[in-house]
């Protein structure tokens, strides 16, 4: 069998402690500390849906802890959400995927052995503490901007001493628009990033559609990085979260995710930013592809069809026409979604995720393997999810 490459398009670093005390300007650093790592013993983990401790003391835990203004930026934590039925779940493999590295506090070593030893060519590196950084309301625009380029600073490091093969997403912050287009070029020269990270729930005031954002849209389009929409649980962003589901915490982060890329899909599209960049290219992660193979063609169907072909005031295409144009979707290794996909889209928008470094990642050494023994996949759509669409998502040479 002929030797398949693969690109990780979400893969997940672990913010050190140190990150602020040695990127972040002083000005800035008393408004934010935290970290994230894996450590031995009980942790009420990540403000998500899994209490990850495993049952023993000497058990693997998933640890963040972040302040950032004087509050919590990981949303409301319920004392009494409804966890219990996962609170036995086995998570004994959690030690074999990551207890090494957890033990030497998760270095750029990790990232260079999983590609080195189970067949992954390139790896986009998203953040985990920084999904909510900048998650509080009352931050200005040029604090969110220092904060998001301290952790860029960071990876830029942090990417050089894994070497070949990483790839980073420079993170970005919406309240200012002009200052995360600076951004983006600045990381894109100064550390050869390949993607951008946003989490698409809207900053105060500002939506993903409005004008104020096309001087970012068109920066990432020039460039041709695209933009890694990747939503966050529990943030407080997330409008309606906890008033639909208070103290649901076992589905919050699916839906926050899923629905989250649906909304950010809705804004993109319906909102004419692809009309108005027809060269940005948007990868939503984290969140299965089974979604996209409807959800364009609903946005123009509407109820029982009634808006089928149907001309959408300022667009010139179909919303599938935009996705099968512009837009790539990260697929689960197990997702039942693909085919479904494939057939509603195209086999050119999905691309292959592992996850690694966080708790449902776990699998990632066998996830290129997964991936190629799809049953009812061709191998030639396994060849473009693997490698073929993540190279025309992301600006990395084909070697």
């Amino acid at each position: 069998m002929e030797m398949l490459k693969f690109i990780d398009g979400d893969a997940h670093i672990l913010e050190p402690e140190e990150i602020w005390r040695d990127y972040l300007e002083k000005k800035y650093q008393h408004l934010i500390k935290g970290h994230v790592r894996w450590v031995r013993g009980p942790s009420p983990g990540a403000g998500g849906d899994v209490p990850l401790d495993g049952g023993n003391g000497d058990s693997l835990s998933f640890e963040l802890e972040l302040e950032v203004m004087g509050q919590r930026p990981l949303g409301q934590r319920d004392p009494n959400a409804a966890t219990r039925g996962f609170q036995d779940r086995d998570l004994d493999e959690l030690d074999q995927a990551y207890g090494k590295w957890a033990d030497q506090d998760f270095p750029a070593s990790a990232y260079r052995e999983v590609m080195d030893n189970y067949g992954v060519d390139h790896m986009i590196l998203y953040p985990t503490a920084g999904f909510w950084t900048t998650g509080v309301a009352e931050m200005d625009g040029e604090t969110a901007t220092a904060i998001r380029r301290a952790y860029n600073r960071w990876l830029g490091d942090f990417c050089r001493e894994i070497g070949r093969g990483a790839c980073g997403a420079a993170s970005i912050d919406l309240r200012d628009p002009a200052a995360a287009a600076a951004e983006v070029r600045r990381c894109v020269k100064e550390y050869d990033f390949k993607a951008v990270h946003l989490n698409p729930a809207p900053v105060p005031g500002l939506r993903l559609f409005d004008q104020e954002c096309d001087v970012l849209w068109e920066t990432c389009a020039e460039l041709g990085v695209p933009i890694g929409l990747h939503p966050s649980a529990n943030h407080n962003f997330d409008a309606g979260l906890l008033d639909y589901l208070p103290g649901l915490r076992n589905c919050r982060t699916t839906v926050s995710f899923v629905m989250g890329s649906m909304l950010a899909c809705t804004a993109f599209i319906m909102g004419g930013v692809l009309e108005r960049h027809p060269e940005l290219k948007l990868v939503f992660l984290e969140s299965g592809c089974g979604w996209a193979a409807f959800w364009p063609d609903r946005l123009e169907a509407g109820i029982q069809g009634g808006t089928r072909r149907l001309k959408i005031q300022g667009l010139n295409k179909t919303p599938v026409e935009y996705f099968q144009r512009q837009c790539f979707v990260a697929a689960d290794q197990d997702d039942p979604g693909i085919e479904d996909l494939i057939d509603a889209i195209g086999d050119h928008v999905i691309v292959g995720a592992t996850d690694f470094g966080h708790p449902e990642g776990r699998k990632y050494f066998k996830a290129k393997q997964d991936l190629i023994d799809l049953p009812r996949v061709s191998m030639e759509s396994k060849r473009k999810i693997l490698w073929d669409n993540a190279l025309r998502a992301y600006p990395i040479a084909a070697d």
